[in-house]
């Protein structure tokens, strides 16, 4: 059963990137992408219902799409985005900071959808991840 509209998934990413009316064909594909992965993790053992269950995956799908989204756009480590003017640099917020708040963002949406999902779709918190110092257990 498909259960995942793609247009529904672009809205709510378009949402939560600020993106709207054809800049959003851009981006289909990386929802498309995010509409398997999310389709992948569905429980075999349960009937979905895709008026209350819809609302809740897309909400994970487009979550992720908008994970991926800043991941490509931002670079996660990418620091030059900061506005400089002479010895003044006014800095937004990093990549990874707001990649960090869109997995928080994403990871809201996976829990309440986690009676629908497979349990390695979960993320597991405190992780090392590649490329922190030593002895940095934060996340990127």
């Amino acid at each position: 059963m498909k259960i995942l509209n793609i247009e529904d998934v672009l809205l709510r990413f378009g949402s939560l990137a600020g993106i709207s009316g054809d800049s959003l064909d851009v981006w289909r594909e990386l929802c498309l992408a995010a509409i398997a992965e999310v389709t992948r993790r569905l429980r075999p053992d349960i009937e979905l219902d895709p008026d209350a269950d819809n609302p809740r995956l897309c909400a994970v799908a487009a979550s992720q799409a908008y994970c991926d989204y800043l991941i490509t756009t931002s670079g996660a480590s990418d620091d030059s985005s900061d506005l400089r003017v002479g010895d003044i640099a006014i800095r937004p917020g990093s990549g990874r900071d707001n990649i960090r708040r869109a997995t928080d963002f994403r990871d809201y949406f996976i829990a309440r959808s986690a009676d629908l999902l497979l349990p390695d779709l979960i993320p597991l918190k405190n992780i090392p991840t590649i490329g922190c110092r030593e002895g940095d257990q934060s996340e990127p």
